[in-house]
């Protein structure tokens, strides 16, 4: 059952707490159990959320957190953002040291109030208090209270149990309530036994509370930490954005609301830049090329403006405004590119997306709500979509890895929008195949030449290095190859197909010391060049599921030269593992009395594997990572 005061905490939220001499912030009381894997600790954080109407509500925080080391330090939490439609009423707080002593006191005139992003005008409606404190010494403890009010009831936050890895919480409490008319909805996701959640109905609200969550480590893999921690999703079904009313009771009614609202009559375009489209595809025939042509435009008369989707407001800039300033955040970018392909007669359209490239999170049917954390375009052509991410510069035309691929958004068309799947590229499409031909030394340095190409999500690491210095070059060589020693390379090119996803790198190189020479005889690793590091480490307390989100393929051939007067000791091993996870197969042959071929093939499958594969997952992994760095002896031929 929960405790009563912490039923009738928000009714003394605003009597200041902060100034209470009966609660204990020192360190020394955070129970020991808390601190294990903790950088930071939640002492206390209770939210009130109160939807009084389609058009008011308000969210009433507390939060006192411990950090405990410079690690924790980025939980603070203390940047607040506001507009028109979203007020800052209030807020306060303190600062107290480890022993909760009271350093000093926090008010608004503590904050520094600015812009959003004070380089561009058109964020200027935006504003932010930022409190920047540098601490003394660790641990300390920052308390703060402060209460929003705001008319976007369509876009109510979600609560999460945890908000952070390696975060202990003492105790947590959400309250929340609404008017009975406007189709008020609340979703538990992620409840389990693992938590334990007290929940109370009440006649005027819903409680619920939580206490001593132990902090939980990152886990290489894992999935998105949102879909793994307790939270609550709530949406309304006659809500207000930034002036704009609507209802909806399903994503199509959303879609078209949003559409009408936030996206009809912002493509208007000046005669100047129509004359300038018009030009650049005059000689165009397909709606392909046209539509490449356009991307390019884009990409190379605007900027993109680091702002994330909520923050800097939900309705995008004009296109004549972006063609102008010569900027905008996504949401913004995507517009503008919308209009302009509108424009060539190529329809396309804007989608709201979950862009992480730390797990995949999808747009949910469920909730008949916004959701999203960035904006991409989408541009059927033939029967085929081509998802464009118009906040980059440099990307080729519809290439799409890591955060926003095989996964579902929400594509706002009129009178149709849906959630749908963006493509994802397969196991065999991700690709990098190593070809070339070294030459060993009996003093156990290597020479020789590489070409490296590299397809689908390969390209996407290694793409960026067409515009990089030479000498950067190196500097990154060295980092992927950084088990040859005093590696040089020279001859370099590169050869960057953008319509395939294909870049090739070719080069020469040198390194020394790779063999070890024991009594005359050279032993050395065959694989020289994709040696796998095992990221995987054993752990048996192993608390979240393995999530790969894209299979990948690796192939290596290579020639291998050695000194005259050497043979191979012994006889060629070849290795072959197959399991559901990905297969791993070398293949090593003598081409000549100096010279052998080393093949190497690793196939890592995309999926999610539970927690009690984790351990047969790692094994695979790890059997890759002690075939590729076996060596290979040479001795010296007797006469």
């Amino acid at each position: 059952m929960i405790h009563p005061k912490y039923i009738v905490l928000f009714m003394l939220m605003h009597l200041s707490f902060i100034g209470a001499q009966d609660i204990e912030y020192s360190v020394f009381s955070i129970p020991e159990e808390l601190k294990q894997n903790a950088n930071s600790v939640i002492r206390e954080a209770h939210t009130e959320i109160t939807v009084l109407g389609q058009q008011k509500m308000t969210i009433s925080t507390v939060r006192v957190v411990t950090i405990l080391n410079e690690s924790g330090y980025k939980n603070l939490q203390t940047t607040f953002y506001y507009n028109k439609y979203a007020t800052i009423k209030s807020i306060s707080g303190a600062i107290y040291n480890a022993y909760g002593t009271k350093l000093s006191r926090i008010t608004k005139a503590s904050f520094r109030d600015k812009s959003a992003n004070d380089k561009y005008p058109v964020f200027k409606n935006i504003g932010m208090l930022e409190l920047k404190y540098t601490p003394v010494e660790y641990p300390f403890t920052i308390a703060l209270e402060h209460t929003v009010e705001s008319s976007n009831t369509a876009v109510i936050p979600d609560w999460l149990l945890i908000e952070h890895y390696n975060e202990s919480i003492e105790e947590t409490s959400l309250v929340f309530r609404s008017a009975s008319d406007i189709g008020f909805k609340w979703f538990e996701e992620n409840f389990s036994q693992k938590y334990t959640i007290e929940k109370k109905n009440e006649a005027d609200k819903i409680i619920y509370f939580a206490s001593k969550v132990a902090a939980i480590n990152p886990e290489l893999s894992a999935p998105h930490l949102s879909n793994i921690v307790p939270k609550i999703v709530f949406s309304v079904e006659h809500f207000s954005l930034e002036g704009e009313v609507g209802t909806a009771t399903n994503m199509k009614e959303l879609g078209d609301w949003y559409f009408t609202s936030f996206l009809d009559g912002n493509d208007k375009l000046s005669k100047e830049t129509k004359a300038k489209i018009l030009t650049l595809v005059d000689t165009v025939k397909t709606p392909l090329e046209k539509a490449k042509l356009v991307y390019q435009f884009v990409q190379k008369h605007t900027r993109c403006v680091d702002m994330p989707l909520g923050v800097g407001g939900w309705r995008p800039a004009e296109a004549k405004d972006v063609a102008k300033i010569g900027y905008g955040d996504a949401k913004s970018l995507v517009n503008y590119t919308k209009a302009l392909l509108d424009f060539v007669e190529i329809p396309s359209y804007y989608t709201l997306v979950y862009a992480d490239e730390q797990g995949k999170r999808d747009i949910e049917h469920k909730y008949v709500r916004l959701q999203g954390n960035h904006v991409i375009l989408q541009v059927p052509i033939k029967g085929k979509d081509y998802w464009l991410e118009c906040s980059s510069f440099v990307s080729p035309f519809g290439l799409q890895c890591g955060h926003s691929d095989g996964r579902n958004v929400f594509v706002i068309k009129p009178e149709a929008s849906a959630i749908v799947t963006t493509g994802a590229f397969g196991t065999s499409q991700n690709k990098r195949k190593t070809t070339g031909r070294y030459q060993i030394t009996s003093e156990g340095d290597i020479s020789g030449e590489l070409k490296v190409v590299s397809c689908g999500s390969e390209y996407e690491h290694v793409f960026f290095l067409e515009r990089r210095s030479e000498p950067k070059r190196l500097t990154y060589y060295k980092t992927r190859y950084a088990n040859l020693n005093d590696l040089t390379v020279d001859s370099m090119t590169v050869a960057n197909n953008r319509d395939l996803f294909e870049f090739t790198e070719t080069f020469k190189f040198k390194a020394k010391r790779f063999g070890k020479i024991v009594n005359n005889d050279l032993t050395f690793s065959l694989n020289a060049f994709s040696q796998y590091p095992l990221m995987y480490e054993k752990n048996k307390n192993r608390a979240y599921p393995v999530e790969i989100l894209l299979g990948r393929t690796y192939v290596d051939e290579i020639l291998i030269d050695f000194p005259e007067g050497y043979a191979v000791q012994g006889e060629l091993l070849n290795f072959d593992v197959d399991t559901k996870y990905g297969t791993y197969k070398t293949e090593v042959a003598t081409v000549s009395d100096q010279t052998i071929s080393y093949k190497r093939e690793f196939v890592l499958h995309s999926g999610q594997y539970d927690v009690a594969e984790y351990e047969d997952f790692r094994l695979f992994l790890e059997q890759v990572m002690r075939n590729d760095v076996s060596k290979i002896e040479l001795v010296e031929r007797k006469e």
